[in-house]
């Protein structure tokens, strides 16, 4: 569930590579596509899916549905944040209230509040060294693709790169394995 975690807060927030950073690394979403992070384009599966929306005063919050470890379980997380663009990055900070207030889905049906207000504490704990830290994101373009340049309290985390697409809601891309 490491990985999952690590690959969890980069998402929540939004590898070195010599290409250029993207100068508007929203763009795509205020036209309403949706980040899918490690697709599967073939069968239209993403480890997640994230969507942004502006709110007053230049206010950015993220929702991302972000399929958790193992796999196969279909466990889906729907979590949401704030965040801001700043020096072409997208920054926030992973809350124990963000945590909190997800919702969890098991195989597409949703899991009751009382369940996931047990297992929270269990989440929370294993983020527990990144909560409220600053993670950074730069989306460097790779032809059709992104990859994604982290940063945890400005200290660079290449293990945490993922590669993602940009896709318009109704192309038919869903969370799963």
């Amino acid at each position: 569930m490491t990985s999952a975690v690590y690959f969890t807060a980069a998402l929540i927030l939004a590898a070195a590579q010599t290409v250029p950073a993207v100068t508007d690394p929203i763009g795509p979403a205020r036209s309403g596509q949706l980040q899918c992070f490690t697709p599967d384009t073939s069968r239209k599966m993403c480890s997640a899916l994230a969507a942004y929306t502006s709110g007053p005063a230049g206010a950015v919050q993220v929702r991302a549905d972000i399929l958790m470890a193992p796999a196969s379980l279909l466990i889906v997380m729907r979590s949401s944040t704030s965040v801001e663009v700043r020096a072409g990055a997208v920054c926030g900070r992973v809350r124990a209230r963000d945590i909190e207030a997800s919702s969890f889905a098991i195989a597409g049906r949703p899991v009751p509040q009382q369940l996931v207000q047990l297992t929270s504490p269990q989440i929370l704990s294993v983020m527990s060294s990144h909560i409220n830290q600053e993670i950074c994101a730069t989306f460097l373009s790779n032809g059709s693709s992104f990859g994604t340049q982290v940063t945890i309290d400005g200290v660079a985390h290449p293990e945490i790169s993922e590669t993602f697409i940009w896709v318009r809601p109704n192309e038919g891309y869903a969370v799963g394995p």
